[in-house]
């Protein structure tokens, strides 16, 4: 949906009688309330990355269609959370133009954050960037 391809090792399943989607998880069904496109799209709103990148395992999906990016949907501290792989571009000191990657875990349920994996040099460069 809106250019996103999002996947998953888990079983889908949709309830027709509520037209919610449902992951099966180990630990039990749960129910996803927000879609891989909006979760990016609130990533890009705010401002925590400008463009997402294809997840590895995800390769496949670029072949229907105009995909800008996938993203994985998978299970954190058990909580069912989208894995955005993005980018990041800043200006160092605002001046030098400097573009990072970094990863956010979105949760499918509420459509929070709910952590960020980046390296340390871009940890840095965000403190440094206006």
């Amino acid at each position: 949906r809106n250019n996103i391809a999002a996947f998953t090792d888990f079983p889908l399943s949709i309830d027709v009688g509520t037209n919610q989607l449902i992951v099966n998880t180990p630990a039990g069904q749960k129910i996803v309330t927000v879609l891989p496109d909006q979760a990016v799209q609130n990533l890009i709103a705010t401002g925590i990355i400008n463009r997402i990148e294809t997840q590895p395992g995800g390769e496949n999906l670029t072949n229907l269609g105009n995909i800008d990016g996938t993203v994985k949907l998978e299970i954190k501290n058990n909580e069912v959370v989208y894995r955005i792989k993005g980018v990041k571009q800043h200006r160092l000191f605002g001046i030098i133009p400097v573009s990072l990657g970094t990863t956010v875990f979105v949760s499918a349920e509420t459509g929070q954050t709910v952590t960020r994996e980046q390296s340390l040099l871009s940890t840095m460069v965000d403190l440094l960037s206006p």
